[in-house]
């Protein structure tokens, strides 16, 4: 079988078709693969700013005219391109494992630097500039943001970015692709934007706060609707988790009104206990989106009787430790996991990656002057990091002295307060962990509460602490302490 797949011409969507025939190739070695690269009507008016080209697809269109025709046999496209309407006689049948969906902030370190007022950041994109209006609270420099409008490859723009002494927003999906493609042809481009971010600060943009464009990160694979032999060919390799997302995307952004000129942020990110669904922005009509609730695949916990028998109500409730402080050296690692802000010795120097495992901790870090490159939001140690931009770090987590057992530094130790100024548990039946110290601690002045008791927490290493002790009730993940307080207070 003779398959033509055709798509833009840039290096970036290259490497996506490239991506696409090897998956099929690794399916059917059989396969014959022609390629077909050309520029879009969006490539060739770089002038015009994307938000008012409305809702047509400007990357797209003319390929679907030639698909219709028989000229190529599929397209690959990025799935944001694609307009949010069905386009009679193609549809889009397959994808592949999403990539990273999350944006990222670059900043060459001269201008940062320099900066004192204000700083520029390049994108055209109004989602954007809408939901970041507030990041400068994340920011290790108290500066103004203004946002102006940048159009071109990747490349191109990483390049601008400079010659403006600017910073630069872009999907970061894009740029692991670049950097990661093994493709001899791409070595060049490869080399120079690995120079590139040698010169810069980067932060991986929290999804909570700037959720992407729909379908960010996940390629679309489009088909004439007649053509059943490359349906059945392409479902084979079809990644449904992926697919299954970006639909749910794409259909909520068509709800109020589809186009990349929407201030709307949108994503559904499906994990083990549940799809993380995020939404963010301001409609056409100015109704303001604010979405970030888990769909858990875990059943409901019930409603305790009262408000009284949930502990804690507010995080400062749950304070059952003092901290002594412990000196460490400047650690010997590239990059270090910050399990929370006060981890953080005053005065403390690191001049590589930092990351951290909720936004509070970040906000506090920046404040003290920190450069943090980028967040867990609370989801757990196991979530993706940095594997295709920085693929080739030691990290290290600064965290407290009973839990830092391996790869850990500890910068202090916890001491157990004596039991008459640690919270009063008895007769409480709802809780929620924010580590596992924590309900040590509880377990040893309320074992009976705690045996019988509903019990809530995040994702990571909590959860599989509490699921591994003998407990009545199992726990259960939740985003946070306000998600499993809306699940557990009485009506």
């Amino acid at each position: 079988m003779r398959i033509k797949i055709a798509s833009r011409s840039s290096d970036l969507a290259r490497i996506q078709a490239f991506q696409v025939a090897s998956s099929l190739k690794t399916l059917e070695p059989s396969l014959e693969i022609e390629h077909e690269f050309r520029s879009s009507l969006g490539d060739q008016n770089l002038d015009v700013p994307l938000a008012s080209w409305g809702s047509k697809g400007v990357f797209t269109q003319d390929f679907f005219e030639d698909l219709k025709s028989g000229k190529f046999d599929m397209v690959v496209h990025s799935w944001k391109d694609l307009p949010t309407e069905e386009r009679a006689g193609t549809m889009v049948v397959a994808t592949l494992p999403r990539a990273d969906v999350r944006d990222l902030l670059l900043v060459p370190k001269h201008v940062w630097e320099k900066a004192e007022a204000t700083l520029t950041l390049l994108s055209s994109s109004p989602r954007r500039s809408y939901n970041l209006r507030e990041f400068q609270e994340y920011l290790p420099k108290k500066l103004g943001i203004e946002f102006k409008n940048v159009r071109g490859n990747v490349p191109t723009r990483i390049e601008k970015m400079f010659s403006e002494n600017a910073g630069l927003i872009l999907a970061k999906a894009a740029l692991d692709r670049l950097l990661s493609a093994p493709e001899l042809e791409f070595e060049p481009t490869r080399e120079r934007l690995r120079e590139r971010l040698k010169e810069c600060h980067f932060m991986v943009l929290p999804l909570s706060l700037n959720p992407p464009a729909a379908a960010q990160g996940a390629l679309a694979i489009e088909i004439k609707s007649d053509r059943k032999d490359l349906k059945e060919l392409l479902g084979k390799i079809n990644h449904q988790e992926t697919f299954d997302a970006v639909k749910w995307e794409r259909t909520t952004l068509k709800s109020y009104g589809g186009g990349c000129h929407q201030k709307i942020g949108v994503v559904a990110l499906p994990k083990s206990y549940g799809t993380w669904k995020l939404l963010k922005g301001v409609t056409d009509q100015g109704e303001i989106l604010n979405r970030d609730d888990l769909e858990s695949v875990q059943s409901p916990l019930p409603k305790a009787n009262k408000k009284e028998d949930i502990f804690p109500l507010t995080p400062d409730e749950n304070s059952w430790f003092d901290r002594k402080r412990e000196k460490i050296p400047p650690p010997p690692c590239s990059a270090l996991w910050v399990a929370k802000a006060e981890a953080w010795p005053e005065d403390y120097k690191f001049g590589g990656i930092v990351w951290v495992s909720g936004m509070l901790s970040w906000k506090k870090l920046a404040q003290r002057g920190v450069w943090v490159n980028g967040c867990a939001e609370g989801l757990g140690e196991e979530e993706p990091q940095l594997q295709e931009l920085c693929p080739k770090l030691e990290w290290k987590k600064l965290t407290h002295k009973a839990a830092a057992y391996e790869a850990g530094l500890a910068s202090y130790e916890l001491v157990p307060k004596e039991a008459k100024y640690s919270p009063d548990l008895t007769g409480k039946t709802h809780f929620f962990w924010m580590s596992a110290s924590s309900f040590k601690r509880a377990n040893e002045l309320f074992p009976k509460e705690l045996e019988n008791g509903h019990h809530g927490c995040g994702p990571g290493l909590t959860y599989q602490f509490l699921a591994a002790q003998k407990l009545k009730n199992p726990p259960k993940i939740f985003l946070n302490l306000q998600s499993f307080l809306n699940e557990v207070l009485p009506p």
